[in-house]
């Protein structure tokens, strides 16, 4: 890298989710450890979540103009740096030919595997998807792709823990279950959601993760049973409280994997293409299950499934090994690697 410097093109917030934002703060974490700068830009429309720890990137840029591709050559001419790592999906081509001009190298992740992938890597980190998956796209000419799980990027405090052992124990007494939905935490059927499963005698205790971005928390902690569903904002130690839990219900993002990293058996559903596209990964892997689109779940169905799932010790058990192996926490590194290479 003749540059020591990175620029990161995410989004955050609103129906994005912060998990753009949570993995590209990790891999560029790792590279100011080996003496990196890193810079973040981000559209205009963003807003990052307050978070109780340090940034990893010195300065946060927003976007003035709609022509992205464009503006972003602009800032990478400006600051005289020319290597770039981009977690958004308006990564067409006619983006890509302006970095290419710009003489910009890049890596991008991607999760559709459709179209022109111009940039040094892209990295996929869907459970089904291999290089393969990339013969019909149009591809430059030193383009690596990247597929699997080695390169899922999850938080450090996910990677610190020792697995759980909890969906292998006796929960005859009721089970403590996750719930988060990302962005979707807003979506109206996560209050209905949550009422249906305080009401089953399977379920001990629920924990609910949001922040402070939900426009529903108002309401959520007027009408939620705050003795059997905690509402956790903004929490800092996720690894900690999934290790108390049994089971999850959550949208399939990139709490999958931090799920999968402990352990923790899970049911699944989508709120966005991107994570339709996981879900899709995730279920021809037999690891898990999928609900499809969480907007139309019968959840009188979905509570009868989970209190089978949490009947069947051996299937959670079986379920939770295979999961925790799947994933090892060290996809942030081998990317940041990948980007000095270039």
């Amino acid at each position: 890298m003749a540059n020591k410097h990175v620029l990161f093109r995410f989004d955050v917030g609103g129906n994005v989710g912060a998990g753009h934002f949570v993995r590209c703060q990790l891999i560029a974490r790792q590279l100011v450890n080996s003496g990196i700068t890193c810079l973040a830009v981000i559209s205009a429309d963003s807003e990052i979540p307050n978070i109780n720890e340090r940034s990893a990137f010195t300065k946060t840029l927003t976007l003035a103009s709609p022509d992205d591709g464009k503006e972003l050559t602009e800032i990478c001419h400006a600051l005289q740096i020319t290597t770039l790592f981009i977690d958004h999906y308006h990564c067409d081509y006619d983006y890509q030919k302006k970095l290419l001009e710009a003489d910009v190298k890049w890596g991008q992740f991607d999760y559709f595997c459709s179209g022109h992938y111009l940039g040094q890597f892209v990295v996929n980190i869907n459970p089904s998807r291999t290089a393969e998956d990339y013969r019909h796209c149009i591809l430059g000419q030193k383009t690596e792709i990247l597929c699997g799980l080695d390169y899922v990027v999850i938080r450090e405090q996910f990677c610190q823990l020792p697995h759980s052992d909890l969906p292998s124990r006796d929960n005859s007494h009721g089970a403590t279950v996750f719930v988060s939905f990302g962005a979707g935490t807003t979506a109206p059927f996560v209050l209905d959601l949550l009422q249906t499963m305080q009401k089953s005698k399977a379920v001990k205790q629920i924990h609910f993760l949001t922040t402070s971005l939900n426009s529903q928390l108002p309401k959520l902690k007027q009408i939620i049973d705050d003795k059997k569903c905690q509402i956790w904002v903004d929490h800092s130690d996720v690894a900690t409280l999934l290790g108390e839990c049994h089971y999850g219900v959550i949208s399939c993002g990139t709490m999958s994997y931090e799920l999968a990293k402990l352990g923790v058996p899970f049911t699944a559903g989508y709120l966005a293409d991107n994570q339709k596209v996981l879900l899709t990964g995730w279920q021809q892997s037999g690891l898990i299950d999928s609900v499809g689109f969480w907007p139309d779940v019968d959840l009188k169905q979905l509570l009868f499934d989970l209190q089978k799932n949490l009947a069947n010790i051996e299937l959670l058990t079986k379920r939770s090994q295979k999961l925790r192996l799947a994933v090892d926490g060290l996809g942030a590194q081998r990317i940041a690697e990948k980007l000095i290479s270039i």
